[in-house]
């Protein structure tokens, strides 16, 4: 049975905790990190890239994860010379806190009494290194392919396709009409997926006592864009005046993004107008506007004598 430390319980060493937990000829004893194992044991049940694992088989107590009813003892020790790796016979430590990555300071943990050093990072020194050699064409390939198959499976649009040429908005419309359908589907699964994630957290907080934040409502809203010709609708919003109201023409117009504040300005602007044309009309008749000042003055007169 080969004995293994983890040094640093970030996700490296916990990706490498449950690929060891299945592996016959290795025990891990001991794991050094300067977190709780309380969280320590949380965050290796629960990885919001990996999903969760083994919920059923972990926990803690005191100083120690419990896993599968075996204790391992936690460490909490920035130095690693002064772990005991020696008293718990440890043959190789696994260093992911990627801080040790020399080798005058992985070799602390040999100083420790641990017979071997895994670095999960480059290391820098006269140590062996184990790389992995990528073809680059191939990678280049890999993903050509890659997104070629994203853009067939999810029915998008690839604007980099050769036959797609100078489309005009109305062959893009169609275009993107089905696409459009299956982002509004997608929207709706990630909204229910985001919920049951939101009572996750609230119910997690209430268990911790930060607080009850069940009956905290949070809108998920999702932004979808869609590419279209602003010529053929700009046109079409001129072609609407008269027939629907004036802010339902603004609230479409592709050139703006805030609505109110864009009725603001044309009220403004209709209001500097209508000035402009009576201190014009003024200009040319001097007289303008004297008999509705005057029907205004008789109408207070009268009142006065009443």
């Amino acid at each position: 049975m080969i004995k293994v430390a983890i040094n640093g319980f970030g996700r490296i060493g916990r990706l490498a905790f449950r690929e060891l937990s299945s592996l016959e000829d290795f025990e891990v004893v001991a794991i050094n990190d300067l977190t709780e194992a309380e969280q320590l044991a949380y965050l290796l049940k629960y990885d919001t890239n990996h999903r969760g694992w083994n919920i059923d088989k972990i926990g803690f107590e005191n100083n120690s994860i419990i896993y599968d009813n075996k204790r391992i003892q936690i460490y909490s020790e920035k130095d690693p010379a002064m772990l005991p790796w020696g008293n718990l016979g440890v043959d190789v430590v696994l260093e992911c806190t990627g801080a040790f990555t020399k080798e005058e300071d992985a070799i602390k943990h040999i100083k420790a009494g641990a017979k071997k050093v895994l670095i999960s990072a480059p290391g820098d020194g006269d140590m062996k290194t184990i790389e992995t050699n990528m073809d680059v064409a191939a990678i280049d390939s890999h993903l050509n392919r890659l997104r070629k198959d994203i853009y067939e499976a999810g029915n998008g649009v690839d604007t980099q396709e050769v036959s797609l040429g100078n489309a005009s908005g109305v062959a893009l419309k169609f275009r993107y009409a089905d696409l459009d359908t299956d982002t509004d589907d997608l929207a709706a699964e990630f909204t229910a997926s985001l919920e049951e994630v939101l009572w996750f957290i609230k119910i997690d907080m209430l268990n911790k006592g930060i607080g009850d934040y069940l009956d905290l409502e949070v809108d998920i809203i999702f932004n979808t864009d869609m590419i279209i010709n602003e010529s053929e609708t700009i046109a079409d919003a001129g072609n609407s005046v008269g027939i629907i109201s004036e802010e339902t023409i603004i609230a479409n117009h592709p050139w703006v993004t805030d609505v109110q504040a864009e009725l603001d300005r044309v009220k403004k602007e209709k209001e500097a107008k209508i000035v402009e044309m009576q201190e014009l009309m003024k200009q040319q008749n001097p007289d303008f506007g004297d008999d509705e000042d005057n029907s205004e003055g008789e109408g207070a007169g009268e009142g006065g004598e009443e």
